[in-house]
């Protein structure tokens, strides 16, 4: 890391192929989304593909001309969901994410910029009134080791009072942050 060589006396010189900052990520809400560790090559996406290749506004659209050259990227994603790999992948994900928080706390902190980041959790919400279904998802990420906490509607709407009253569960995400 270029901060790293730099407190260790080097001189260091980045470079943007793209201008000053273009290459770096963007567009992603500010959200140090630490509870993301399962990988997206899942196998329950199988049969959901053809359908989701067809919804010209779904998230994987894709015109007939492009096809083609996505064919090696649908080959890796689906060798991705071989279980041995899909396993090796989440734990990457979790080497990660693991301290995410705290190295980017401690990098803000040395620049006195500590004020930039908000540790106050984020929510993953359920209309279902299926709650076996919902502590299966709260045990799948408790199993991964993501800190979070199953509740109810009234505790949902208690952390956000404007969400919707359909709303019957919820994961709170405790060690998840954002960018002020």
């Amino acid at each position: 890391c270029a901060l790293e060589l730099q407190s260790l006396g080097y001189q260091v010189t980045l470079l943007d192929k793209e201008g000053i900052g273009l290459g770096c990520s963007k567009a992603n809400a500010g959200h140090f989304a630490t509870e993301q560790v399962f990988p997206l090559a899942e196998s329950s996406l199988l049969w959901q593909m053809p359908k989701l290749l067809l919804d010209p506004l779904g998230p994987v659209a894709l015109s007939a001309k492009h096809f083609i050259t996505a064919i090696p990227w649908f080959i890796q994603f689906f060798n991705n969901m071989r279980p041995s790999l899909r396993d090796k992948n989440k734990a990457a994900l979790q080497a990660l994410n693991k301290d995410a928080i705290s190295h980017y706390t401690a990098l803000l902190k040395s620049a006195e910029a500590e004020h930039l980041i908000s540790l106050n959790g984020s929510l993953l919400v359920f209309e279902t009134n299926d709650q076996t279904k919902v502590e299966l998802t709260y045990q799948h990420y408790l199993t991964a080791g993501i800190a979070v906490k199953l509740l109810d509607r009234a505790k949902t709407l208690e952390l956000e009072p404007n969400l919707s009253n359909n709303i019957n569960y919820s994961l709170y995400f405790t060690d998840v942050a954002h960018t002020v």
